[in-house]
């Protein structure tokens, strides 16, 4: 009687034994390039390598904004959206919120002379061809005429404390 044993690998790793690998609930990190190796008596074999490409929708969604910081009236902002899929997303889809319609259909998505009415939550749709999933940033707009009437009530009540010192020493 011949015993064999067989060992089954993901690339070099050793992820199982015997006549049949069995993968239950695959998941993306399933991926890649299995082999199945015998040993008996006689030797060792290793049989043609078969890969398993595991596809998925998007997952881990990222939105960022640059610059980052302060965004001023008149000043240009970009939005840009990752994720993760297989097969990759190609679609993205960004949204205002409270708006029906798309606002950009791109990676970057890019807002030029923004002004205090693009202040609101942006999200972004990552899509391939078996999902979707959301990610969303917040963009604040700070008004220039706001810094002005700070800058100018500011600059006032320093000139108005300088004039109350100056009287204030003179009659001594």
């Amino acid at each position: 009687m011949i015993t064999k044993i067989y060992t089954w690998f993901k690339g070099s790793t050793s992820v199982g034994k015997g006549k049949i690998y069995s993968i239950p609930n695959i998941r993306s990190e399933d991926s890649g390039e299995y082999t199945c190796q015998s040993w008996n008596e006689h030797g060792e074999r290793r049989s043609t390598a078969v890969q398993i490409n595991v596809t998925y929708p998007p997952k881990s969604v990222s939105v960022s904004i640059s610059p980052s910081g302060e965004i001023v009236e008149g000043s240009s902002v970009t939005l840009t959206c990752s994720s993760d899929g297989n097969p990759p997303v190609k679609i993205y889809t960004w949204f205002k919120e409270g708006g029906t319609s798309p606002v950009g259909s791109v990676h970057s998505y890019s807002i030029n002379s923004i002004t205090a009415d693009h202040t609101g939550l942006y999200y972004c749709e990552a899509q391939n061809e078996h999902g979707a999933l959301n990610g969303t940033v917040m963009v604040t707009v700070k008004s220039q005429s706001l810094s002005a009437v700070w800058i100018a009530v500011g600059g006032g009540s320093i000139v108005l404390i300088i004039i109350l010192t100056c009287i204030c020493a003179s009659d001594e």
